[in-house]
């Protein structure tokens, strides 16, 4: 998938917000889905980084996201709103 400004952009930012993520956690644009959807990925290390931080730092830095695609969920303002966050 071709990454675009945004998706490079988002990257930066998770590496430079959580310094010990250093690539652990990145994102990608989701094929046949809206253009607010992305996926978020886990590679090696960033074991002490919840993906629920990392969904949530994008949602408050990035507002051109609507929906973030995990491997086996997926999040949303909403969803992370009744879980007690502050978006």
């Amino acid at each position: 998938m071709k990454h675009t400004e945004r998706i490079e952009r988002i990257n930066a930012n998770l590496d430079k917000h959580f310094k010990s993520n250093n690539g652990a956690w990145w994102v990608n644009n989701e094929p046949y889905c809206s253009s607010k959807t992305i996926a978020l990925h886990r590679g090696y290390g960033g074991d002490r980084i919840n993906p629920t931080w990392v969904a949530l730092y994008i949602f408050r830095t990035e507002p051109s996201v609507g929906l973030i695609l995990t491997s086996c969920s997926g999040y949303t303002r909403e969803t992370l709103r009744l879980a007690g966050c502050k978006i």
